[in-house]
Formats: structure tokens, C-alpha cells, sequence
């Protein structure tokens, strides 16, 4: 199977700037305040976490509500389980 070659593309600074608030805010976020939204969605934006559901769906209609997109969405793992990546 052929592997289609790599496209350059233009990412906003806008976008930029929410994922590094959000590797911000996660690399200085307290286990115990991560482990509230463990098996939810959130959002973050301006290095806080501004919705969280337990579905997509719900967070996008909370963001919207609220008046808060763009946003950087996670999903943060359950951490009553254990997740295993692999590469093969």
C-alpha cells in the first residue's frame, strides 16, 4: 500500500497558541485536579479548563452556550483503567 506524500499546511497562530496554553495547563495541573476529569471530554483555552462532559456532543453545546470556540478539546482517560498504546 502507497503512503500519499506530505502536505505542507498553514496552522493560525490562533491554533497555535491554544495548544500551548493547553500543554501548559496540563504539564502544571495537580494529578488529583486531573484525575476530576478522568472518562470526560474538556476544553481548555487561556490555561484553564472552561467545559467538561462525557460526550463530545455535550461539550460542543456547552462551548457554544457559553460562547467559548475555538477551544482545545481533550479526552482525558478514566484513570480506574489502564491504557496501552502500541506501535507495530
Amino acid at each position: 500500500m502507497s503512503v500519499p506524500p506530505a502536505k505542507k499546511v498553514e496552522i493560525p497562530q490562533q491554533v497555535l497558541d491554544l495548544i500551548h496554553d493547553d500543554e501548559e495547563l496540563f504539564r502544571s495541573m495537580p494529578p488529583q485536579e486531573m484525575a476530576k476529569y478522568g472518562g470526560k471530554w474538556i476544553a481548555t483555552k487561556s490555561k484553564q479548563v472552561v467545559a467538561a462532559a462525557g460526550t463530545l456532543g455535550e461539550l460542543y453545546r456547552q462551548l457554544d452556550a457559553k460562547g467559548l470556540r475555538p477551544a482545545c478539546i481533550t479526552y482525558i482517560e478514566d484513570p480506574n483503567y489502564v491504557v496501552i498504546y502500541a506501535l507495530h
